[in-house]
């Protein structure tokens, strides 16, 4: 029997940072992520403990390559696959101490974004209507980088 693999992405909770990751079990990871368990990790410095994405692949070795493969996309396509299953950004696949979800259906079909067709309209559409912040958005520190304070914008 061939191992399952899960292909996720973690964000924060100002929907800014996206992390891909590959695991055998996605509740145990995820629950890892949530408690910061491996500290100074990326997931850790950005405070990624929300799952909005997943998807189940089988065998194990393929789904490190669309593990690998997704972290090659540039955002706007991975913004774009989130909103085919998940518009709203909401916490999928794992509740606080809850059983796995079904995953996402792999053919669901592409939420309408204001007549979009070329990924500058989709990306401007997605700005008006998806939720997640633009850079902008960022208040005061946009675009500092270094202590504590880099982050300490509200949402």
């Amino acid at each position: 029997m061939a191992r399952v693999g899960y292909v996720y992405i973690m964000t924060n909770k100002c929907k800014t940072v996206l992390y891909i990751g590959v695991t055998n079990n996605l509740q145990r990871r995820v629950s890892e992520h949530k408690r910061h368990m491996n500290k100074n990790s990326f997931t850790d410095r950005y405070n990624l403990e929300y799952c909005i994405y997943y998807e189940v692949v089988m065998p194990f070795y393929a789904a490190i390559k669309r593990e690998k493969e997704l972290k090659k996309w540039r955002r706007e396509k991975k913004v774009a696959l989130i909103n085919k299953v998940n518009p709203r950004w909401e916490e999928v696949g794992v509740a606080a101490a809850g059983p796995l979800l079904p995953p996402p259906p792999p053919t669901s079909p592409l939420l309408p974004q204001a007549g979009a067709t070329s990924h500058s309209e989709l990306r401007a559409a997605q700005r008006g209507t998806s939720g997640v912040p633009n850079r902008s958005d960022r208040g005061a520190n946009a675009g500092r980088r270094g202590g504590d304070d880099a982050i300490a914008y509200e949402c």
